[in-house]
């Protein structure tokens, strides 16, 4: 499983697994689903489900990384909680019919 793997388990370095897959690399997968929520205001889109997928793989990573973090605390609680502020978001989408979208 190589990178990967090693991302999952947490041993990539939380700024690594924080900005760049959980900033970059995250951001390049919200445009998707963002583009294809407004495209199809549904969650039924596939990019919505691509994006939820990774999300959650990243979230574990990033949290995982977060725990071993031995620098100051402060950066493994912000991570922590930022992963928490983007369940939030992914859950506000499921259960807001709407998607705070016109009609």
């Amino acid at each position: 499983m190589g990178f990967l793997g090693k991302l999952w388990r947490g041993e990539v370095s939380l700024f690594t697994s924080f900005w760049i897959f959980g900033g970059l690399v995250l951001f390049m997968f919200q445009m998707f689903e963002l583009t294809t929520l407004v495209l199809t205001n549904s969650i039924t889109s596939v990019g919505f489900w691509v994006g939820l997928f990774y999300y959650g793989f990243i979230s574990v990573a990033i949290w995982r990384s977060s725990i071993k973090y031995t620098g100051s605390r402060v950066y493994a609680i912000f991570a922590q909680l930022t992963i928490l502020g983007g369940w939030f978001r992914y859950l506000w989408i499921i259960f807001v019919p709407d998607l705070g979208f016109p009609s």
